[in-house]
């Protein structure tokens, strides 16, 4: 909806009793022939701001003014252009004062929230481009920057909320929607292998080296952060040596060969 629709109309006694104050304070001011006194006129003012506190808008002050007469019911006009996002009232409803009657939520900008691992949040800063893919739309890329950091880090889930603040314009973008979020971050240089060429034993990390045409020789490595679909080196490999990428393929299909041959654990090889 548009700035200014109709959204509400309400009955209230106090709303009537407010317009005919003013009706009367006007016709005070206006029977003194432009010789007002300080106090018809303090009334009047008065009057005509208690109209503004019920929610009345200045086109309907005026209407008020013209028509010289109070309207039984007030209709409420929203204040932005957005959506309605929430509507608990009903017609005929009782309501008061401190009761929310409509959430009407500017959906032209929105708020992506992503959710940062513990060990990866010293890479993320305010400003920081990203790359936002919907669930629904995994073709469509929108790019944004970091526009908020949480100081706190969410002790149950251990991460670190960020925002980006998206234009939605198109109105693709829904409340609630589901959204995978890629960091720019430049890591510099180093040594990379892919994740299915690393065994991971609990105590330790292995990746099989080629130390000659058809030889192998296990490596312990120390890794580093996981990027995308390869794992950071810090220890343990040189710069242009060979691995093996399917080394847990390998070895689990050996250990079942093993397991089933005649003989195993009585000398078979």
């Amino acid at each position: 909806m548009a700035a200014g629709d109709p959204i509400v109309s309400i009955y209230s006694p106090e709303i009537v009793s407010a317009q005919r104050e003013y009706l009367l304070a006007r016709a005070a001011l206006d029977d003194r022939s432009g010789h007002s006194s300080p106090d018809a006129r303090a009334l009047f003012e008065s009057s005509r701001t208690r109209l503004f506190y019920w929610g009345l808008s200045e086109a309907q002050v005026q209407e008020l003014a013209r028509s010289r007469s109070q309207q039984q019911s007030i209709t409420l006009h929203t204040p932005i252009r957005g959506t309605v996002t929430m509507k608990p009232v009903y017609q005929g409803m009782y309501v008061t004062p401190e009761m929310e009657l409509y959430t009407v939520a500017d959906l032209s900008r929105v708020w992506i929230w992503a959710d940062v691992f513990e060990n990866d949040i010293d890479l993320v800063h305010e400003g920081q481009e990203a790359t936002i893919r919907l669930q629904s739309e995994p073709s469509t890329e929108r790019r944004a920057k970091v526009s908020f950091v949480n100081p706190l880090l969410a002790t149950s889930t251990r991460t670190l909320r960020v925002r980006f603040d998206v234009d939605n314009a198109d109105g693709a973008l829904r409340p609630g929607q589901y959204a995978t979020v890629e960091l720019d971050i430049a890591l510099g240089d180093g040594i990379a292998v892919p994740i299915e060429a690393v065994i991971r034993t609990g105590d330790r990390d292995v990746v099989f080296v080629e130390t000659g045409p058809g030889r192998y020789a296990p490596r312990v490595v120390q890794l580093g952060r996981k990027v995308g679909n390869e794992y950071e080196v810090r220890s343990g490999l040189a710069s242009g040596e060979r691995v093996v990428v399917s080394a847990q393929f390998l070895l689990d299909s050996e250990s079942r060969l093993r397991a089933s041959a005649p003989g195993q654990g009585h000398g078979g090889h």
